[in-house]
């Protein structure tokens, strides 16, 4: 698997857009875009959101 990290600005809020006409998702931060299938975009979701709970249970060990 390829991976690919660009330096970015912490105020550079990414979003994501569907674009129903070409049957994909945008995913934006700053200026680049990535374009994802349905299900690529499902799967990216869960993934993101597993690492955000991981940190958040290890800054909540780190606490105790």
């Amino acid at each position: 698997m390829a991976s690919l990290s660009l330096g970015a600005f912490k105020h550079l809020q990414p979003s994501a857009t569907s674009m129903p006409d070409m049957g994909i998702v945008v995913v934006t931060a700053g200026c680049v875009s990535i374009h994802l299938e349905p299900a690529e975009a499902d799967q990216l979701a869960v993934e993101l959101q597993r690492a955000a709970q991981q940190l958040r249970g290890e800054g909540q060990d780190a606490a105790a």
